[in-house]
């Protein structure tokens, strides 16, 4: 029983990895602290969860649209070759590197919120550089 069980697992995992980014029920990536969330290509809308809902590595590839919310702040998101990313970040201290992805921008982040643009045309921070918020182009 426990090898058909593993067996369906897997199958499970692999069709969900070919419909990465898409919103297929139950297909969306977990994302807890010290766990890579990844979406490659696609629409994704990714939320940390966990006890504090803080602290996830967020990773969007392939010209993936992507969303992410971190409630318990203390999360990275790393953007590269993404159509667009976008950090929500309430609990501060998120940090977001962008590289050949169009636009990156770190939304509710009230301190602590660095944002390396990596030459997006549309690129916007919520908290500036007083707030420990630095912007690179």
């Amino acid at each position: 029983m426990t090898q058909r069980r593993t067996s369906l697992i897997v199958v499970a995992t692999a069709l969900c990895a070919m419909a990465s980014g898409l919103l297929v029920g139950g297909c969306q990536p977990e994302c807890v602290a010290g766990q890579a969330c990844l979406c490659e290509g696609g629409s994704c809308d990714l939320v940390c969860e966990g006890d504090d809902g803080g602290g996830c590595d967020f990773e969007c590839t392939d010209g993936a649209d992507c969303t992410a919310s971190c409630p318990g702040g203390g999360c990275t998101m790393e953007c590269s070759g993404a159509a667009s990313c976008a950090l929500d970040c309430p609990g501060d201290s998120c940090t977001m590197n962008c590289t050949d992805t169009d636009t990156c921008n770190v939304d509710s982040c009230g301190a602590n919120c660095p944002l390396n643009c990596g030459g997006a045309a549309s690129c916007d921070n919520s908290c500036d550089i007083m707030s420990a918020c630095p912007t690179t182009p």
